[in-house]
């Protein structure tokens, strides 16, 4: 009878000792073989009866070994389980354990050592009332909504292209050329890229323009366009290059190929409701109010998410429990076959910080007994489709027949990585509801500001993350 023997080194590491007798895998080991002679159908041989031997001689090895292993798996499997053993990855082999030369003429007992590195005992820290975070009243602007409703008067407008001359609201679309000083450059960049005038920061350019036609040309410095946008971005969104190549200078000839203009919608019933739902909205004022209500659902919901991230980086901070990081360098060496010692060093302070959030994770999970239900599942996409195509202006029976045939389509993969981000969600929910919350009223711009902040370094930090876990 296989045996199992656990020895703790310390509280997150141990020894597991497995012991297989002769017996445990011998019965398995000759019907297999007798089996693989039945269905054999060797040169020299009538079907089904080749000698024994022979199946055994070029067989008889690797089946050993896989009715071995298959033991082995079963019984650690099965200890694991009744030991309700919480564990990081997979056993490894220890230093002591001999190399194993399977054969089938010499039948015998096997053991196999491993290490193990245990997920440590710790009770969760930072969730009272004691702790306190602040939670983000955003003040609208009013001009993001009367810039919204502009918006949406221009896209129920007509579209128009005239040649004659450019008016400040236009979408200029220009052929542009290279430059080298005066003349064009001998095999420079040739590109094709949009220009929409009221963005325009840079004046002189901006003025000279409006002064333009279609088939005209003017000449500018791209980067100087406009001053919210970075040379990385020209690059790539307006020059569509390479952000790294260094032959493309900066000064470039336009000639004006195209001029859009929307003439916007007449704010009448119609417009109203074809833009907010029929009935919904008889007047600007109404509809100032729709769109108000729908951007502070959005701000609201980006709040919570900054609060979200914030109780996160408390849990984190309050909860830093051992974890057996010698283990877990030898368990990353022996799964990643492209990584190795230096590579290792580098990326297993994101690994710990994952794995530490895990635990925190789970132990929350566990206590409020939290799910992932189908219908979270449908919500998480439909809130995804809603971002999409516009908040409110959705209509809900499509989203939830988008839904729907999002998450039977859906590859198992994507499903699982929705399911982990909705109990993320759930866990950090219901850990707000258990800390005290201050609210602050802050500005639009503000927030937008500490929203830009906040992503780039959480998304630097996924980045790295996923990196090393490969989620």
């Amino acid at each position: 009878m296989a045996k199992v023997v656990k020895e703790n080194i310390d509280e997150i590491n141990a020894v597991i000792t497995v012991n297989i007798n002769k017996e445990d895998y011998e019965a398995k080991l000759n019907a297999k073989l007798n089996q693989m002679r039945k269905e054999s159908n060797l040169k020299g041989f009538r079907k089904g009866l080749a000698p024994l031997s022979i199946i055994k001689k070029m067989f008889g090895k690797k089946v050993l070994a896989e009715e071995v292993n298959s033991v082995l798996s079963e019984e650690l499997s099965k200890f694991f389980k009744e030991e309700a053993l919480e564990y990081f990855g997979q056993p490894i082999p220890n230093e002591k354990q001999t190399s194993i030369n399977f054969s089938i003429k010499d039948l015998k007992d096997y053991e196999f050592i491993f290490d193990l590195g245990l997920a440590p005992e710790f009770e969760v820290a930072g969730v009272s009332k004691s702790e306190e975070l602040v939670s983000y009243n955003v003040e609208i602007d009013n001009k993001l909504i009367d810039d919204n409703y502009a918006n949406l008067l221009k896209r129920g407008g007509e579209s128009s292209n005239p040649t004659d001359n450019i008016q400040e609201t236009d979408l200029v679309s220009v052929k542009a050329w290279e430059l080298d000083g005066d003349a064009l450059k001998e095999g420079g960049l040739e590109t094709y890229f949009d220009i929409a005038v009221d963005l325009l920061t840079n004046e002189d350019f901006k003025k000279e323009l409006l002064t333009k036609k279609q088939g005209d040309k003017i000449r500018g410095n791209v980067y100087t366009l406009e001053s919210d946008k970075d040379k990385a971005f020209v690059r790539q969104y307006i020059l569509s290059i390479d952000v790294d190549r260094e032959d493309v200078g900066e000064e470039f000839e336009l000639e004006i190929d195209k001029i859009t203009r929307h003439t916007p919608a007449e704010a009448n019933q119609e417009f109203f409701d074809k833009a907010f739902g029929e009935g919904k909205v008889s007047n600007e004022a109404e509809a100032k109010a729709f769109i108000k209500k729908d951007i502070e659902e959005v701000y609201t919901k980006h709040s919570n998410d900054v609060l979200l991230l914030k109780i996160r980086k408390l849990l984190e901070e309050k909860n830093q429990p051992t974890l057996p990081e010698g283990f877990l360098k030898r368990w990353l060496l022996t799964i990643n076959e492209t990584m190795d010692a230096a590579a290792v060093e580098k990326e297993l302070p994101y690994f710990v910080k994952h794995l530490r959030w895990q635990l925190v994770r789970d132990k929350i999970v566990k206590q409020h007994e939290l799910q992932v239900t189908e219908e979270d599942l449908l919500q998480s996409y439909k809130n995804d489709f809603k971002q999409y195509m516009g908040g409110a202006m959705a209509d809900d029976s499509m989203l939830d027949d988008l839904a729907k045939r999002m998450l039977q389509n859906a590859q198992r993969e994507d499903v699982n990585k929705k399911a982990e981000q909705i109990i993320n969600g759930l866990v950090l929910e219901t850990v707000k509801s258990e800390i005290t919350l201050k609210e602050e009223s802050i500005s639009q711009k503000e927030f937008d500001e500490l929203v830009k902040k906040i992503n780039e370094e959480h998304t630097a930090q996924s980045k790295a993350e996923e990196e090393t876990t490969g989620e």
